[in-house]
């Protein structure tokens, strides 16, 4: 067996890289990630992989959107999962993994008695930032999508200096682009060839408005332009003995069975069937009771069947074994904010102080004080949150309320506006605004954040008849037009 890993930043062309490589002769598997609206071909990644390289970013209290600055930590747990997936592919020819997290995760996949190579797909920073925006609905922004680009490509760099590593641009021409598609193919080895077509021109997501790049992006991407311009082909490394590195973690080693039934139940999950992946997992929860990942997802099962007593246990089982990157609190918190604020009020806070990125914890616990009628405290986390992510929805959504209960409109109005500034299509944000802005008595502001949210396939009937209401009142009824009339 020889292993393929196929990188490079989200919404750069990996799926379309993967594809054209599968037609080569690569055997990407067969438990992949199912198509969606925005990659109507499949991602082409497979879902046991996946699902590791999120663990594995999680075990910092990181993931692909809070990436961490190096590379990932693992676990012996993960070593383990990677290894059974490994154990299940080994009598094919040239394996195929593709996952953007692997930029992050690569250095234990190549640690491993195989041959190995890397190859990696680049694509202009401003389409990544405008397709990740696009595909995030409005709920990120421009600077932060740009800043996540930035850290990936930065970590490829990285990357390149001690591995090996081949990298095509996406932007480049179709006929250029499948040319050196084929001569990747060619070296390493791949008979089928003349069969790759996969790129679909209509199918390509993003363009180049959105924002300016910085100095910073501008000679990162000038960087990877020069490696992708070179003749560098693919040249398979090793193999290697296994030196991978992990944290140390629990005494016993994992059941076969239960890596299997773990990745199963990923798989369901993935697909949305919650049923289904409980159906998987549940059978083997005493087998993986010293797992955290398995209880990680147990609770998440759990929760969505409306089981959340059974969330509550799992989440707090995971916290006892191993909670550093707070997920597990969070969890915790997530399964008790109805029924038990005050335990759901220290998980929340416990997972703040833990997450790489707590902007919704922070924002639950601003929304737990405030409800125990600790408004300072509430103002605080709401404003601890905004600091991160000056476009938060729910942070912004809870100060601003804060504001106009005080009266202060002006305020309230101003924490909307920097909001919908970072995110001016987030359907959530604009509803919420339109909220702030009718408590303010600025019913235009408010109309025109509704017909936005509107836009975006967001609406709501109670807060449309409101904003009528107000209109009418404000201007009486001779000549007025409905929203549903403006829209």
């Amino acid at each position: 067996m020889k292993l393929l890993l196929i990188t490079g930043m989200h919404r750069s062309g990996t799926s379309c890289l993967a594809g054209c490589l599968e037609q080569a002769g690569v055997d990407l598997g067969t438990a992949l990630l199912p198509a969606a609206q925005e990659n109507a071909l499949g991602f082409k990644e497979n879902a046991r992989v996946t699902f590791l390289n999120e663990d594995v970013l999680a075990n910092s209290g990181h993931s692909w959107d809070a990436p961490p600055r190096g590379g990932a930590v693992w676990r012996r747990e993960d070593l383990e999962r990677r290894d059974f997936f490994l154990a299940d592919h080994r009598n094919l020819g040239v394996v195929g993994i593709k996952d953007p997290r692997l930029i992050f995760t690569a250095e234990n996949w190549l640690a491993l008695p195989y041959e190995t190579a890397i190859v990696a797909t680049i694509r202009h920073p401003l389409r990544v930032v405008d397709s990740l925006v696009r595909r995030a609905g409005g709920k990120m922004s421009h600077a932060y999508a740009l800043s996540l680009w930035t850290a990936y490509a930065q970590r490829l760099l990285e990357l390149s200096e001690r591995h090996p590593i081949t990298i095509v641009d996406f932007d480049a021409p179709r006929r250029l682009y499948l040319s050196r598609i084929i001569q990747i193919a060619s070296a390493l080895g791949l008979e089928k060839t003349e069969k790759i077509d996969f790129r679909r021109e209509g199918l390509r997501h993003g363009g180049d408005e959105g924002t300016a790049l910085d100095d910073t992006a501008v000679s990162l991407h000038k960087r990877l332009i020069a490696l992708a311009n070179t003749d560098t082909l693919p040249i398979w490394q090793g193999p290697r003995s296994n030196r991978s590195t992990a944290l140390p973690s629990n005494p016993q080693r994992m059941d076969r069975c239960g890596s299997d039934a773990l990745d199963a139940a990923f798989f369901e999950h993935s697909h949305r069937r919650a049923g289904a992946a409980w159906d998987r997992l549940s059978p083997y929860l005493d087998d993986l009771s010293e797992w955290r990942g398995a209880l990680c997802l147990a609770s998440i099962l759990a929760q969505r069947q409306g089981d959340r007593q059974s969330a509550r246990v799992f989440a707090r089982r995971a916290i006892e074994i191993c909670d550093e990157a707070g997920v597990g609190h969070w969890l915790l918190a997530c399964a008790s904010v109805d029924h038990q604020p005050a335990e759901a009020l220290r998980a929340a806070q416990a997972a703040a102080a833990r997450l790489a990125n707590p902007c919704m914890a922070l924002a639950m616990v601003g929304r737990l004080q405030r409800a125990a009628g600790h408004m300072q405290a509430a103002r605080d986390a709401f404003c601890a949150a905004l600091d991160i992510d000056p476009g938060h929805d729910e942070a912004a959504y809870g100060l601003a309320a804060l504001d106009t209960a005080n009266g202060d409109y002006m305020a309230a109005k101003t924490v909307i506006d920097r909001a919908l500034a970072e995110r001016p299509r987030d359907p959530g944000l604009l509803l919420w605004g339109c909220r702030i802005y009718l408590d303010c008595g600025d019913v235009g502001a408010a109309r025109n954040a509704f017909n936005a949210a509107c836009k975006t396939g967001r609406s709501d009937p109670v807060l449309k008849k409101a904003i009528d209401a107000a209109h009418m009142s404000h201007e009486g009824t001779a000549g007025t037009r409905s929203i549903e009339e403006e829209i």
